[in-house]
């Protein structure tokens, strides 16, 4: 099933649930797609009003996918105030699908291009990705993209450089020059910090390539980077907006002072 709308509050099982109402959803699995430009949406059910009550048991909330807008939406029902009870059921999303171009020859192996579902590619702090940089002329047969794949060009004795946004400022930051080689490619490792916070999850990584003495800028790589990991014994928190500082610890004068901010202690601030 595609649910395909210009409106919100679309459900994959339900769209809306009235006042006071009970609906139970047991061995039930939603494998279709939500597409168009609604938002708000449920993957069950679109929007649970006052007083109702929702069960949710035994099922699997797995679309082909999804392209819908993801603001405000919910993995099995949103709402007001309604209750929601989810038992042994499990959510997956894949992160990207391939779909055909428009208007595109079949049976071309170029005919597919890849879809993300929240826009951009996620990346994992944990790995490490190998990205080629390839730098060359396109020659198209008489200039009609259609017409097949486009001959490639390579251009050496260039110089290339990948600026990383994935981490923080660093050496590894810096641009890090890559020769070019006998087919134009330079070959990168790329790797991500974690984020602290969800807002700034989404990075940037830009390619410079310099040749006779031009520098030709590639077309940007943007990528989420969402999973985070306690750094040694450090508390396994993550904030919202930016941090609020409550109170600095100073040393005192004298060679064995000390300053100490110990719990329970009241602090007063405005």
């Amino acid at each position: 099933m595609t649910i395909n709308s210009s409106q919100n509050t679309n459900g994959g099982f339900v769209a809306r649930l009235g006042d006071n109402s009970t609906v139970v959803l047991r061995n039930c699995k939603f494998d279709g797609s939500f597409e168009g430009t609604g938002h708000h949406n449920g993957g069950f059910i679109g929007y649970c009003q006052d007083k109702s009550s929702v069960t949710i048991d035994n099922c699997l909330f797995a679309p082909d996918h999804y392209t819908a807008d993801i603001a405000g939406c919910r993995t099995w029902a949103r709402g007001g105030d309604f209750t929601l009870t989810v038992t042994n059921s499990h959510a997956t999303l894949a992160l990207v699908y391939s779909v055909r171009k428009p208007n595109w020859p079949e049976n071309r192996k170029d005919s597919l291009q890849a879809v993300y579902t929240l826009g951009h590619p996620v990346f994992s702090v944990e790995r490490k990705y190998n990205i080629q940089l390839q730098v060359g002329e396109r020659y198209q047969y008489n200039n009609d993209p259609a017409s097949g794949a486009p001959d490639l060009v390579p251009l050496t004795d260039g110089v290339a450089y990948m600026q990383n946004g994935m981490r923080a400022f660093s050496l590894e930051t810096l641009k890090e020059p890559q020769m070019l080689d006998s087919l134009g490619r330079a070959f990168f490792t790329l790797k991500a910090d974690q984020t602290t916070n969800m807002a700034n999850s989404l990075k940037t990584v830009t390619f410079t390539v310099m040749r006779d003495s031009t520098y030709i800028q590639a077309e940007p790589l943007q990528g989420y980077v969402l999973n985070m990991f306690p750094v040694g014994e450090s508390q396994d928190i993550l904030t919202e907006g930016a941090p609020i500082l409550y109170d600095i610890l100073r040393d005192p004068p004298g060679a064995y002072s000390t300053n100490t901010l110990a719990k329970g202690a009241t602090i007063n601030y405005t």
